[in-house]
């Protein structure tokens, strides 16, 4: 991998199937220490219609070539439709975060579990936190400046958000202030100059919904109180929602989504001051994955079938569509989906079945 700079190219190496995993659902994650894959299996009926039980293994790598032997995780009152879905890297480790799979029903998907690691490889369960308590936890991630999630009490209206030195014990924060309206948290991240939260100040309600929205975000640099920052070229649409993720431990990017006025994306090295750029497609903000050193989003090809796209995020200069050599995963339209993660080799990409897995190493 290049040593600096923004990427340009990808040069793919086919590793075949060499995950160590049975499963029926599998998954990539990168850090900036190595890689980790978890399979799921079970949690659904058998052809006889007998319950199966659900079981998550998980193996790890440093260069996403090489996998150690699958491990078995805990995973005692757990949902059958529960599987990991995320990776989050803290001050003391990583968090894997477990949610309920393909069902959106009612809002984002909850927190359902936990798993934490010091060096990717050995994982204990985290027991539920005291202070999530009943209520649903919408969003974590991680960074320098701690972990944070943000989420909805059990009032169903109220939202919160939880702060953690080390992913295990968790405590409530206090909310940003507004003067007047309600206050939407849509979710939150963490990296070296602090903590951001994005979401919107909603007006009064009038005929058909709120009189007003002001899609915003808000820094503060340990959680105590929040300063509300500007977004030049924010809009006021009634159906915008603001995103707030992690590019890198050293910078930002915010993400307006509306179908009336369109996307718009900011960027921040400090999460105080935000500057309006041109935004990368509408998916980067889905598909972003980080190892808090690059970005990349793995974009499936939109005819169905080929190459993926791969959008390198970085820091300083616009958003690049990479290159591609070498002999890199083929989208088909009756294959299954693909699972992507970045890491300190390059970027990985595997079959969600598990059956084929490929390493693309990137270079200036």
């Amino acid at each position: 991998m290049a040593p600096g700079g923004a990427w340009s190219r990808l040069a793919w190496t086919n590793a075949g199937a060499v995950l160590p995993l049975e499963a029926t659902q599998v998954g990539i994650y990168g850090w900036n220490g190595g890689f980790v894959a978890v399979g799921a299996s079970g949690g659904d009926l058998s052809p006889e219609g007998s319950p199966q039980p659900l079981a998550f293994a998980v193996t790890s790598s440093l260069d996403g070539l090489h996998w150690s032997a699958a491990q078995t995780m805990k995973v005692s009152g757990l949902d059958g439709g529960d599987r990991v879905a995320q990776l989050v890297q803290g001050p003391t480790g990583l968090l894997l975060i477990g949610r309920p799979f393909g069902d959106t029903c009612g809002g984002p998907p909850v927190v359902a579990g936990l798993w934490s690691s010091s060096d990717g490889t050995a994982w204990r369960r985290v027991t539920w936190p005291k202070a999530f308590g009943s209520n649903r936890v919408q969003t974590l991630d991680a960074g320098s400046a701690g972990y944070i999630a943000t989420g909805i009490r059990t009032d169903g209206q109220t939202p919160a958000i939880w702060l953690s030195n080390d992913g295990v014990a968790w405590r409530s924060a206090p909310l940003p202030r507004i003067s007047s309206g309600r206050l939407v948290v849509n979710g939150a991240t963490s990296f070296a100059d602090g903590l951001v939260v994005a979401g919107a100040v909603l007006g009064p309600d009038g005929c058909g919904g709120a009189s007003s929205l002001h899609p915003s975000v808000w820094w503060s640099a340990n959680g105590t109180s929040w300063a509300r920052e500007a977004l030049p070229g924010a809009s006021s649409a009634a159906d915008a929602s603001m995103t707030v993720l992690r590019v890198t431990d050293r910078s930002l990017m915010a993400f307006e989504s509306s179908g009336t006025t369109g996307d718009r994306a900011w960027r921040s090295q400090d999460g105080r001051a935000w500057a309006l750029v041109a935004s990368p497609p509408s998916l980067v903000s889905y598909r972003l994955v980080t190892d808090g050193r690059h970005a990349v989003a793995v974009l499936e090809p939109e005819s169905g079938s080929g190459l993926p796209a791969i959008i390198a995020v970085h820091e300083a200069v616009p958003p690049t569509t990479l290159v591609q050599t070498g002999d890199g995963p083929v989208a088909s339209g009756d294959g299954p989906g693909w699972t992507s993660a970045v890491g300190p080799t390059g970027i990985v990409v595997a079959r969600e079945d598990g059956g084929a897995l490929w390493l693309g190493r990137p270079s200036n």
